[in-house]
C-alpha cells in the first residue's frame, strides 16, 4: 500500500500525544498541553524509520531505545535517574499495549490497510475511527489509574521546607491525592499553604508587585463545596522531608497562598510529587 508522509506524521503526532498523556496519567505526573504537543512532534520523527530498509534487530533495538529515552526526556525531563527509568518503563508498557492492540486489529479485520516496518506503524483509516479508538483507550487507562489511586491521605508525617524572599519556612505537610491543583502553563504541581505559616496575611497582595516572587499568577481551583481563585508563585526552593523515614527530597512546585488551615494542615501536596 502507499504510505503518505503527511498522514504518517499527523498519525504519529496524534498517537504520541496519547502515549505521553497515558504515561503521565499512570505515573501521576502533571504535564502541560504545550509540552505534550512539542514532545509528540519530536517523537514523530522516529516514525520515518518505516521508509528505511528492514534493519537488523540490534540496530532496530538501539534506535527504539534511543527514541524512547529521548521522547521521555523531552516530555517529563530528568529529575532523578530512578524517576527517569520508571517513566521510560511505563512509556514502554503503554507502547507495548498500543502495539498489541494494533496487531489484534490487523488480525481481526484481516485487512491490508495497515503497513508496518521497523516497528513503525501506518494506518489508512478514518480520523473518526482513530479518535474514537484513542479516546476509549485513554479512558480505560484513566479508569485503571483511578481504581488504584482513590482519594487518600498518606499516613507518614512530612515537613515542607520552603525558601523564598530570603526567608525559609518549615510547615507541617500532609500528602493528599485530593490536591490535584497544577499550574496550567507549566504543569507544575501546587502545594497549598497556610498563608500565616509562610509569613503572609490572607488578603496578601504584595507578591504580585514584589519582584522577589517569581512566576506569579492566579489559579482556579475546585473542591467539593466551593470554587475559587488562589494566588500562587514559584519559590526559590522546596524540600519535603518524610519525618517517618527521614528521607528528604527537593521538588519543583509552586506555592499556593490559602487562608488559615484547620487541623494542622499547614501545607497540602499530592504524593505524586515525591515520585
Amino acid at each position: 500500500m502507499t504510505v503518505y508522509v503527511d498522514v504518517l506524521a499527523v498519525l504519529n503526532i496524534y498517537v504520541n500525544f496519547f502515549l505521553i498523556k497515558a504515561t503521565a496519567k499512570l505515573t501521576g505526573i502533571k504535564i502541560s498541553a504545550l509540552r505534550t504537543v512539542l514532545s509528540s512532534v519530536f517523537g514523530s520523527i522516529f516514525a520515518f524509520a518505516i521508509f528505511l530498509p528492514p534493519l537488523n534487530p540490534i540496530a532496530l533495538t538501539a534506535i527504539k531505545l534511543c527514541g524512547a529515552f529521548l521522547i521521555v526526556f523531552s516530555a517529563f525531563g530528568f529529575k532523578s535517574f530512578v524517576t527517569y527509568i520508571k517513566n521510560t518503563f511505563v512509556f514502554f508498557c503503554v507502547n507495548f499495549i498500543f502495539c498489541g492492540l494494533a496487531y489484534a486489529l490487523i488480525i481481526a479485520l484481516k485487512s491490508d490497510f495497515f503497513a508496518h516496518n521497523n516497528l513503525c506503524f501506518y494506518a489508512d483509516f478514518s480520523l473518526a475511527t482513530l479518535v474514537v479508538s484513542t479516546i476509549v483507550a485513554y479512558f480505560a487507562i484513566s479508569l485503571f489509574r483511578r481504581l488504584f489511586d482513590k482519594k487518600s491521605v498518606v499516613t507518614d508525617k512530612f515537613s515542607v521546607i520552603i525558601s523564598f524572599a530570603e526567608k525559609t519556612f518549615a510547615l507541617n505537610g500532609i500528602a493528599d491525592t485530593g490536591n490535584r491543583l497544577v499550574d496550567n502553563f507549566t504543569g507544575a504541581p501546587v502545594i497549598v499553604c497556610d498563608c500565616e505559616k509562610i509569613g503572609l496575611s490572607e488578603d496578601y497582595t504584595k507578591p504580585f508587585t514584589d519582584k522577589s516572587f517569581k512566576g506569579l499568577r492566579f489559579l482556579t481551583y475546585s473542591t467539593v463545596d466551593k470554587n475559587g481563585i488562589i494566588p500562587a508563585f514559584m519559590p526559590k526552593s522546596v524540600i519535603i522531608k518524610n519525618e517517618t523515614t527521614g528521607e528528604m527530597k527537593s521538588v519543583d512546585a509552586m506555592i499556593g497562598i490559602a487562608g488559615k488551615q484547620e487541623n494542622d494542615c499547614e501545607a497540602i501536596f499530592n504524593p505524586s510529587i515525591l515520585a
